[in-house]
């Protein structure tokens, strides 16, 4: 082995290394820590095998076969693995809002769904109402639940998507002799996972956009009208799916011009690319960040947004605290974007940075390197002022979608100009990542290395963003089968939290608190040390009605319904889960309290304000004639 083979092999064993033994600041690459020991050995043994087997053994002959097979019999496989490898349980994006409608199958078209489908609108928002629209048509043609028609559809994008993308470098780069390393590389993106069986929008909208890229670059490569119109069409899928495609209009545009002849491609140079493409959409993104949303100062509070466009971008200035560890160009962001950007491709990464050797020579291409590089870098600068509104974690297939632009780029950017090193080192190098796909897959696939993952992930994040902390150890706890075991991993998580607590305001540790009493009190009947807890977290978090509900709650289970009463007006004060039912918890608890005639008043006034329900008239009857109040509890009997 030469230097920069032992360079390589060394290079591959710290990047596994630095996952395992920093799993919180690395969660992009943390995967196999969270595996076992074998696997981590394994791993080791695989990566010395491949950079040390001779380079006979990497010599690869074509196979004797049809460009469209190796591509076909890939997405084969990947099908097989979802099937075999779904997520455990999706807690990632927005995916914990469909688990209740995961065994759900419907029987009409909600109108809501019709609306959603024939609209075309550039909201955050539109692209998951039109994705979520199809998924209930699919569901009803088909009479499948919303659960299984998510991971039919996931199978079906990543067959599709690995097909076009697998064939794309196989025609592209033909002859060329990093075509099988490039090819490995792409066919074990860690960003596949979005594929499996995840409950999101992003796998149909993974595929359109790659699939507009691919034809776009066709397009340009080819001079053709043809791929250019069929291009157009998929971009207006794609925007139609996320607003994120408005990014690639510029690229549309100048390839447009280029295939009717308005510009030559060695018009397409960086300078020029620069002034025309790049400069527009900074000036733009700038005036829309500071004098349209005003992004640049704002409290970063997302839990409660309920407008499209609210908390869009992340501030130039750090809100108070707790909030004051993350901020567009606050060191954990830049850590969080660096792990994000990292899942897009390592591949293309290390091969990009090898470039700099032949930098004058990339400054002097023209054509479609520089027009996907521009394309690329506007759309990563978009993705790093984003305000990631669960977390970046664990909002990472939001962040999975620029890989695409990247893997292409990297694919022009081998087919125009020559890359250091030899075949055999690229060989190497895309084999030894690709254990990292395989972890991604893995973790999340399994109960206990996700719940694990999910911990350590919370427990960055109460440092860092720290919105969505308590929610994001709660998944990780509702994954622990053992409650002996759940009980001590969030009496941990809270001991070790408390010491970064002051004594004001901290939402997020009371929010802890708070489903850690909750727990206690249903699951585990210890109704003292719940409303303790309860006590703590109230001390932290004034605003927290949830808090009042549980208490109310252990208070009414220990037969205490003077004290549940209390706590049952101010749910009522509060409206709290909602105006009706906070009636009839009051109504519940006087009744229990002896206090008929508290009762007879609130079931007076639910009837005035509302009259819908059989029961609470009957409670009213009852209590107006003194027919046997004593007995009026068992009136609420399950309810």
């Amino acid at each position: 082995m030469n230097k920069h083979q032992w360079m390589g092999l060394v290079a591959c064993l710290v990047l596994y290394v630095i996952g395992i033994f920093f799993p919180q600041q690395a969660w992009g690459i943390h995967f196999l820590s969270f595996t076992g020991t074998l696997p981590v050995f394994v791993t080791g043994i695989y990566i010395l095998l491949v950079w040390l087997m001779p380079v006979k053994t990497l010599s690869w002959r074509e196979p004797g076969v049809k460009s469209w097979v190796v591509p076909a019999t890939v997405s084969l496989v990947m099908m097989a693995l979802i099937m075999a490898f779904p997520i455990v349980e999706d807690f990632y994006g927005d995916a914990y809002k469909f688990k209740s409608y995961v065994g759900v199958r419907i029987t009409e078209i909600p109108d809501m769904a019709k609306d959603a489908m024939f609209r075309l609108n550039a909201s955050p928002w539109d692209g998951e109402k039109t994705i979520l629209s199809g998924t209930t048509y699919l569901a009803y043609a088909t009479g499948w639940t919303y659960g299984r028609v998510f991971l039919m559809l996931d199978v079906l994008c990543a067959v599709i998507c690995v097909l076009i993308f697998g064939m794309f470098v196989l025609h592209f780069l033909k002859g060329h002799p990093l075509k099988w390393p490039v090819f490995i590389a792409v066919m074990t993106l860690p960003m596949w996972w979005i594929f499996f069986g995840h409950m999101e929008i992003y796998a149909p909208v993974m595929l359109v956009h790659t699939a507009f890229l691919l034809l776009l670059v066709v397009a340009f490569t080819k001079c053709s009208r043809r791929y250019w119109g069929v291009s157009v069409v998929f971009y207006v899928l794609a925007v139609k799916m996320h607003g994120t495609a408005l990014l690639y209009a510029p690229a549309l545009l100048v390839t447009g011009l280029y295939v009717f002849g308005k510009i030559r491609a060695q018009q397409l140079s960086w300078k020029m690319l620069g002034r025309w493409v790049v400069v527009p959409q900074i000036l733009g993104g700038l005036i829309l960040y500071f004098f349209v949303f005003g992004d640049h100062r704002d409290e970063r509070r997302i839990q409660h947004v309920s407008e499209a466009f609210e908390r869009l971008f992340l501030p130039l200035f750090s809100p108070p605290p707790p909030l004051d560890h993350y901020n567009l160009f606050s060191g954990y962001h830049i850590l969080d974007f660096m792990n994000a950007a990292f899942l897009w491709s390592p591949f293309a990464w290390v091969l990009m940075a090898s470039l700099w050797k032949c930098r004058v020579r990339v400054r002097n291409l023209k054509g479609i390197v520089p027009l996907m590089a521009v394309t690329f870098l506007v759309t990563a600068g978009f993705y790093f002022m984003i305000n990631p509104l669960l977390s970046m974690p664990m909002d990472a297939d939001l962040f999975s979608l620029p890989s695409s632009v990247l893997v292409v780029l990297m694919i022009c950017v081998i087919k125009e100009c020559p890359v250091p090193g030899s075949v055999v080192f690229w060989k190497r190098v895309s084999l030894s990542l690709v254990p990292l796909m395989f972890g991604v897959i893995w973790v999340n696939s399994n109960r206990q290395m996700l719940s694990a993952r999910l911990e350590v992930l919370a427990r960055y994040n109460f440092v860092s963003y720290y919105e969505w902390t308590a929610k994001i150890l709660g998944h990780a706890f509702a994954l622990e089968p053992d409650y002996e075991r759940k009980k001590e991993r969030w009496v941990n998580a809270i001991d070790s939290f408390r010491p970064q607590v002051d004594s004001g305001y901290s939402n997020e540790y009371a929010r802890l608190l708070t489903l850690y009493a909750r727990y206690l009190i249903r699951d585990k009947k210890m109704y003292d040390e719940g409303i303790a807890y309860l006590q703590e977290a109230w001390t932290h978090d004034h605003e927290d009605l949830d808090n009042l509900m549980y208490t109310m709650e252990a208070w009414f289970l220990k037969n205490r319904f003077d004290k549940a009463y209390e706590y049952a007006l101010l749910l009522k004060e509060y409206g709290h889960p909602n105006k009706p039912k906070s009636y009839k918890i009051a109504l519940h608890c006087a009744i229990g309290a002896g206090m008929y005639a508290e009762a007879q008043a609130l079931s007076k006034e639910y009837i005035e304000q509302w009259d819908d329900s059989e029961q609470v008239r009957e409670v009213y009857r009852r209590l107006k004639e003194n027919d046997s109040p004593e007995t009026l509890m068992a009136l609420f009997a399950g309810s």
